[in-house]
């Protein structure tokens, strides 16, 4: 091995996604975001992406009905481009009517559940 080089146990293999104890800590901060405050659900939404489900992506779940859900998750809270100096998540979430904003709510709690749910 050359002197430079790290050792092979602690390179990461970047084909791989994100550990299932990530993915579920970060559901579980969605989900207390979701459950925790008493601001108008679309800022629970917004602050729910923001603080966790940003750093996820599509490819970090393994089954793809949870990536399918994921990419809906997405989409809805990117759906909206920003006209000021508010986010994209914020803006998506703003859009919504409490009906859409509690569906998105519902796949966000529903997500977690399949996740966590014994193999």
């Amino acid at each position: 091995m050359r002197a430079d080089a790290a050792p092979a146990s602690t390179l990461q293999d970047v084909s791989e996604g994100a550990s299932d104890d990530y993915i579920r800590e970060k559901l579980d901060v969605a989900v207390d975001c979701l459950a925790t405050s008493a601001s108008s659900i679309q800022l629970r939404l917004a602050n729910a992406m923001i603080s966790a489900l940003s750093r996820l992506n599509p490819d970090d779940f393994n089954e793809a009905d949870e990536r399918a859900l994921f990419e809906n998750i997405e989409a809805a809270m990117t759906s909206v481009d920003p006209d000021r100096s508010v986010s994209r998540y914020e803006a998506s979430a703003e859009a919504m009517s409490d009906e859409s904003a509690v569906e998105v709510a519902r796949w966000i709690t529903d997500l977690r559940a399949r996740v966590i749910a014994p193999s």
